[in-house]
């Protein structure tokens, strides 16, 4: 019984249904209406469980601006238990004739509309959502990015056309003048590595570890000797 049921979080869908239909039909005055049974009908299909089902819905018509008694009250709730129910919200919208404009002025949620389906409902939350998003990030100061992109980006001012050489090169002296303000490149470390591991100058570079084969990194087995040079 979709539609008529309490839900795991405690949301009363029947109770929060009822509540819509008898707004929608005070704003159209349906009690004045031959359309008036056909709400007295939906309402009564979202209360199933009622202890006193008659003496409910003749309050719920009075709450709808209208009055009927509890004779009627009985021929409608047999009507209600005899003929196809309408729960589905697009479905129920349908039966009571409910456009999304009206739908929107009086705050209905659980129920639909006839002129825009479920998927185009959600499609429109989804964007309002997204927009309201964007507001709340600018009023917190957070830029879009088409204005960051025209504050920050290199590629819309291009400054090597002013100053005379090409992207590739001015990127090049870029990065040239960031490492020597900032940190030294990998290389020019490692190139201060070996020369402070060097024994001197003039004297032969010392074999690295062996490695796991058991040879050095300069091809001297771990015996080899280097001896002076004779002068002639």
């Amino acid at each position: 019984m979709k539609g008529c049921r309490k839900s795991s979080s405690g949301f009363d869908m029947p109770a929060m249904r009822r509540a819509e239909i008898e707004r929608y039909a005070c704003a159209i005055g349906v009690a004045e209406t031959d359309d008036f049974q056909s709400f007295l009908l939906a309402w009564q299909w979202h209360n199933p469980n009622s202890r006193d089902a008659v003496g409910a819905l003749v309050l719920a018509a009075q709450r709808m601006g209208g009055a009927i008694t509890e004779v009627e009250a009985e021929l409608i709730i047999d009507e209600a238990d005899t003929i196809p129910k309408c729960r589905n919200a697009d479905v129920l919208a349908k039966f009571l004739h409910l456009s999304d404009k009206m739908r929107a002025e009086l705050q209905i949620r659980t129920i639909g509309s006839v002129d825009v389906s479920k998927q185009q409902r959600a499609r429109r939350r989804r964007e309002q959502k997204r927009a309201q998003k964007q507001i709340n990030r600018r009023r917190q100061g957070v830029k879009s990015r088409a204005e960051y992109l025209a504050a920050n980006s290199v590629s819309q001012s291009q400054p090597w056309k002013a100053e005379g050489i090409s992207r590739r090169t001015w990127y090049y002296r870029r990065k040239a003048t960031a490492l020597v303000q900032g940190q030294p490149s990998t290389r020019w470390r490692l190139r201060q590595q070996d020369d402070a591991t060097d024994t001197g100058a003039g004297s032969y570079p010392l074999p690295s570890q062996p490695r796991g084969n058991g040879q050095l990194l300069y091809g001297l087995s771990a015996c080899t000797s280097l001896s002076p040079l004779r002068e002639r």
